[in-house]
């Protein structure tokens, strides 16, 4: 199965992380997230603060333009909404694998903190938006 359309469960398996480093968002947490009712809500009414292109840098710099949206290490919540998939993992642990776990032109992935506010939009248009 080639990475672009590997399940987002598969690519972190591949990872070959330690299973303390990601937990999957359970089906009912992800259905609510996900609904076509909810997923405007979340990302449409959020304040964006800033938004950039990642289209024309490689993927080691997209990588650096996100380390800097969060210098603090914490557990975030991750959505592939494609995949209706989604796993909590630290930022860092994200940012480490981020060529493994977005694929440009393809995915669209949320990231939130834990009590579900959106931090960061990663689009398949390879665009980021920062909500603040």
């Amino acid at each position: 199965m080639s990475k672009k359309s590997a399940p987002i469960a598969e690519r972190i398996r591949h990872l070959n992380l330690p299973p303390t480093c990601y937990v999957p968002i359970e089906q009912t947490a992800l259905d609510r997230t996900l609904s076509p009712l909810n997923l405007p809500e979340l990302v449409g009414h959020s304040l964006v603060n800033q938004v950039c292109s990642i289209a024309e840098i490689t993927i080691e710099a997209a990588t650096e333009k996100l380390r800097q949206v969060m210098v603090v290490d914490q557990f975030v919540l991750i959505y592939w909404p494609d995949f209706q998939e989604g796993f909590s993992m630290s930022w860092n642990t994200f940012l480490q694998h981020f060529d493994e776990l977005y694929l440009p032109g393809s995915d669209d992935v949320i990231v939130t903190d834990l009590d579900g506010l959106p931090l960061v939009e990663i689009t398949h248009e390879e665009e980021i938006r920062l909500f603040r």
